[in-house]
């Protein structure tokens, strides 16, 4: 995909594989991340100048994660040493703040360019699902799950309609479970569905 190719630091092959190939639904996760993640930064740096160290490494954690799921191979490595400066001890304020400006460096341009890219997500509609495409969407729900990650609504919100017109009320279930950030439950719910 050119408009995928244009993303600077995107690993497309290791992003194309979290998917099973589907670049659509590659650029869909890519735009939602750059909207529900463009504040990281900015929070980062409040919650380390505020001293709050444990909020900011499990933000930064969330970061490592998804970068690393969505094939940010780059942004992957700068967020995984800033998460090792935030854990180091004997680091003051401005080690860390230097390791968080390399994350911004880094993701600033990568956002920027998924806006101008991705300017619209992937449009999808209301038809029933093949197994194999409810089992993908199962899968990144559940690494969103795991990781705390808001995400994990958004993506709810733009499939719900189809994974409930196959799974029918075990996935209400999960819905409401998503929608109120009760993600212990929804993953318990989620790991029951037998495909």
């Amino acid at each position: 995909s050119i408009a995928l190719s244009q993303i600077p630091g995107l690993d497309l092959n290791a992003g194309l594989q979290s998917v099973l190939g589907n670049a659509g639904k590659l650029k869909q996760l890519l735009f939602m991340f750059s909207q529900g993640h463009a504040g990281d930064i900015t929070a980062l740096r409040n919650h380390i100048a505020a001293g709050e160290n444990v909020e900011a490494q499990r933000l930064v954690h969330t970061l490592k994660g998804l970068s690393a799921t969505l094939g940010l191979t780059t942004l992957h490595h700068k967020a995984l040493a800033l998460e090792l400066a935030i854990k180091t001890p004997a680091n003051d304020a401005d080690t860390i703040i230097a390791a968080v400006d390399a994350v911004a460096e880094l993701m600033t341009p990568v956002l920027l360019s998924i806006n101008q890219q991705l300017s619209k997500p992937i449009e999808t509609t209301n038809s029933v699902l093949s197994l194999q495409e409810i089992g993908m969407l199962l899968g990144q729900l559940e690494k969103l799950l795991t990781q705390d990650d808001t995400l994990a609504n958004k993506l709810w919100q733009e499939s719900a309609p189809r994974i409930q017109a196959t799974l029918g009320n075990v996935a209400k279930r999960l819905g409401n479970e998503i929608e109120n950030f009760e993600y212990e439950k929804a993953l318990n719910t989620l790991r029951s569905i037998d495909l």
